[in-house]
Order: C-alpha cells, then structure tokens, then sequence
C-alpha cells in the first residue's frame, strides 16, 4: 500500500472510527483500524463486533493495500499532523511509515487476517427517514435509556415503524421518553431496539439534516450508510417493555405553564438538590400558581411562577434532573403537565406538538 491524502482529512475520520475500536484485553487485534487503499480512496474501518464504523476519504492511491494500524495509537499521532500532507506507506516486514513535510514516522501493525471481515447487509427491510427527523428521535429520547446492566434490554431505544411513522422510546424504570417523526419508506412495518451507545455515534455522523437516511435491517444488525460513511451496529435481543400500558388512562389535573422561566427555576433548584442524596423537587400545585422548591444542607430555593390550571390541587415531588432534561428536550414555547394524582407518574409534552412526550414516576419517600 502506497498513498498521499490530506492531514486533516485523516485526522477528522481517524477520530470518528476510532469510536468502533475494541478493548485490547478482549481481543488485541480488535484495537485496530483497518486501511484499505483502492482507487481514489482511503477507506478506514474499526469495529468492537457490536459496533462498526466505516469512513472514507480521498486519497491519491499509487499502490492498493489493506492493513491493520494500532489504533489509539494512529489516532494520537496523526491528529497532531491536520496541516500537513501524509504519505503513507506498509513495507514488507507489516511496518507502515508516515510520511509528513521532512519528517517520518514507523509503526508495526497488526495481523490483517485475525482482523473480522465487514459484515455485509441486504436491501431487503429499509427505513427511509430525513436526517433531521433521525437526530430529533435520538436527541428527544436517549438520555431516557437505563446505563446500568440491571436490564440490559433498557440499555437501548425501542425503534417502532408504523403507519409511516418512527417511533423511539427510551426508559430506565424511573422516566420515559417517546418521540416520532414521519418516514417516507413504504417497507414493511418493523421493531428492533438499538442500543443507544451505538445512536449516540450515529448522531454525530448526521451533518446535512434535509438528506434521507437508509436504515437497513437484517436479522440482529442494522446499517445506515451516510454516502462517505457506514455504520452498523448489532441490535440487542429480548422482549422490551410494553410502553403502551404504562402511559395513564386518564387525566385529574392539567397543568400549562412558560417553558422560559419554568426551565431556568428548576435549573436553580437543581443547584441545591443535587447536593443532596434525594434529589427531588417539590412541585405545589395550586390555583393560578406553581411554587417550585428545594432544599439541601446548603439551603433552600422557593419559586413561583403563573400558569393555567384545570383538576384537582396538589403537591407532587420528582427527581428536579428527570423533570429539567425533559423540559430542555421540548421545543415549545408552552408546556403541558398532567397529573394523576401525588404518588402517580405524570405526562410532559409540548402545548403546541404531541410528536414527544415524557413520562416521571415521582418520588414517594424524601427524607
């Protein structure tokens, strides 16, 4: 293999690879990024075996090859070479030399043949979905996904096809998330459940929003090719919660109040009860008005603020982060909050748009 390409151009996709890359106590040659040389490209690809990320850039390519570089390693290095031009070459002893302005570098690399083969999948169940519809389900919905190991299936977001609508949910056991967006595929209605490590790098190769993104499914894995990039993912197995049966039948008090103003109190609250072990804020619920408070050793914060109400009053609490993040996640200039009740879960979704909603188990014991 023998190649000149631009500094940057390897940096930028080194990092964004290097994502995929395994734990070299599992499998050494997982730590590695494959190179391959061919035509007028340098494709590079890195893969745990759950995830796998492919990124190709323009390259002037004097001599084809495949190799299998360190790849914290590669990463580390060439980051620092953005400004200059990179020749790259592999001898016949598996050493690759770096090239740049009067300089070079040497690193051995890894055994090609122990590195696993990209897995390749049929165009048989695709899901056709805007960029920006894509980035808005994994934005609205993943901070709402387990991060222990307790269930691992909660460690993903249930994708849901339907009625030309995509569906995400996201839960933990405590919050939940919902979100849809319209897709402009005709394929066959589908569930899978992504896990969200995986959507979290999926989310930051979405650059232009108005393109359509292909999301094809086989089995347990799913591909989305981004025209220079690919990557693909296994899904995880199991039966995921019914969401449907935990979302209330009913409604005793609605509550509709100023996303500005009601988003900066409880981030003030926040300031105090994450200082202290419970956590919560405590939401009175009464009339015309909203009183916010919290408290910890170091103080106390009390809020009012307007708002419309129809029910019942009542005093609720709740963890004051699973209440904020849902209220940053909504783009409304007004927010719903139904009630069932002080020790039931309630409902937050925008005023304007039912397209997301979140659902808050309370705190029922504050010390």
């Amino acid at each position: 293999m023998k190649i000149n390409c631009d500094g940057l151009s390897l940096s930028e996709a080194t990092l964004k690879v290097i994502k995929a890359s395994g734990n070299r106590a599992v499998n050494p040659v997982l730590e590695g990024i494959k190179l391959t040389a061919k035509n007028d490209e340098l494709i590079l690809f890195a893969t745990d075996k759950e995830l796998s990320i492919e990124k190709r850039i323009k390259a002037v390519v004097m001599e084809d090859g495949e190799v299998v570089v360190p790849g914290r390693l590669f990463s580390e290095f060439v980051k620092s070479l953005t400004n200059e031009e990179i020749e790259m070459s592999v001898n016949e002893n598996n050493v690759i030399k770096i090239k740049y302005s009067e300089n070079e570098a040497e690193f051995n690399c890894l055994e090609l043949e122990d590195y696993p083969k990209p897995r390749q999948l049929k165009e048989e169940n695709v899901i056709q979905i805007k960029g920006k519809s894509l980035k808005n389900l994994i934005q609205k919905t993943a901070f709402c996904a387990a991060t222990d190991d307790a269930r691992p299936i909660l460690k993903g977001c249930l994708f849901e096809k339907e009625n030309g609508k995509l569906r995400a949910v996201c839960l933990d056991g405590y919050r939940m998330g919902i979100a849809e967006e319209p897709t402009g595929s005709e394929g066959r209605d589908c569930k899978i459940v992504v896990p969200v490590k995986s959507l979290n790098e999926i989310f930051k190769f979405i650059e232009e929003e108005e393109v359509d993104v292909f999301m094809m499914i086989e089995n347990n894995f799913m591909m989305i090719n981004f025209g220079t990039a690919t990557i693909m993912t296994t899904l995880l197995t199991g039966d995921f919660i019914n969401y449907r049966q935990i979302l209330p039948a009913h409604t005793e008090t609605k509550v509709t109040v100023k996303k500005d103003g009601f988003d900066r109190a409880l981030e003030r609250a926040n300031l105090l009860s994450r200082a202290d072990k419970s956590n919560y804020v405590l939401f009175e619920i009464e009339e015309k008005t909203i009183t916010i408070s919290a408290k910890s050793e170091l103080g106390t914060v009390t809020e009012c603020l307007p708002m419309a109400m129809d029910g019942k009053d009542l005093d609720i609490k709740f963890n004051v982060r699973y209440v904020y993040e849902a209220i940053k996640a909504i783009n409304s200039d007004y927010i719903d909050i139904s009630l069932n009740g002080s020790v039931n879960p309630c409902i937050i979704e925008a005023n304007d748009n039912k397209s997301c909603l979140y659902l808050i188990l309370p705190v029922r014991k504050c010390n």
